[in-house]
């Protein structure tokens, strides 16, 4: 009997999706550690007794106190403190979103390229985000997803979340430092929405793979995952 020896090919591919969605995961650990931070100072500044008065002060009011260097320190440093803190929790919530978002689209794009002839994939790339999780199932003559129904539809919600921080047009509420969070909350930038996007990025590709019968990538649970992989194909 004779035996034939294979010839063993190597490629190299780079893993976007998967280094999308660690950036999405790494984001959303900044956001809730930021927003603890941000809101352990406020409260340490809202605690502080003569807070009132300082403020009054601050603003140039006549009032009949005066602080000492020390106090001035020490609220300016809690506000400073503050407002960095919040500020690196608003743009990692919002880095969360995008990075979901770019996920979902590279991962898509990936698996359609290599289940669907070239042809048809130029006319598949046109199409909207959602169209593509819809569409490539059923072109492959698979039960897929379903508008409505969950993850499906937490995907729709963070696609809309994407949608109104890319095309947000501006905001003013009245007031001096009024409560900011009607500005910042309608746009989704909280840790439980940045978590609610994680998630449903992380369900769409575990269901995909389950359409598809597929296992599930590696680097949806290993954040350690290397991004350029090595694949060995035998002829």
């Amino acid at each position: 009997m004779t035996s034939k020896l294979k010839n063993i090919q190597f490629f190299t591919a780079l893993n976007v999706d998967a280094m999308f969605f660690h950036s999405a995961v790494n984001n959303l650990t900044d956001a809730t550690k930021n927003k603890a931070v941000a809101d352990a100072t406020n409260e340490e500044l809202n605690c502080i007794p003569w807070l009132d008065d300082y403020e009054v002060w601050d603003i140039g009011d006549e009032i009949d106190v005066s602080f000492s260097n020390e106090q001035i320190m020490y609220v300016e440093g809690l506000k400073d403190k503050a407002k960095a803190a919040f500020s690196r929790f608003l743009q990692a919530t919002a880095t969360t979103h995008m990075f979901c978002v770019a996920a979902l689209e590279a991962h898509i794009n990936k698996i359609a390229s290599s289940s669907i002839k070239a042809k048809m994939f130029d006319h598949y790339e046109k199409l909207s985000i959602e169209g593509k999780w819809l569409l490539l199932p059923q072109l492959l003559g698979k039960s897929g997803f379903e508008p409505g129904h969950q993850p499906f539809q937490d995907f729709s919600h963070l696609i809309k979340t994407r949608n109104a921080l890319v095309h947000y047009k501006g905001k003013k509420i009245p007031g001096f430092y009024a409560d900011s969070t009607d500005l910042y909350k309608p746009l989704g930038l909280t840790v439980e929405e940045a978590h609610t996007s994680v998630e449903a990025t992380k369900k769409m590709i575990v269901r995909l793979a389950e359409v598809m019968e597929l296992a599930p990538p590696k680097w949806i649970q290993d954040t350690a995952a290397e991004y350029l992989n090595v694949e060995v194909v035998w002829e």
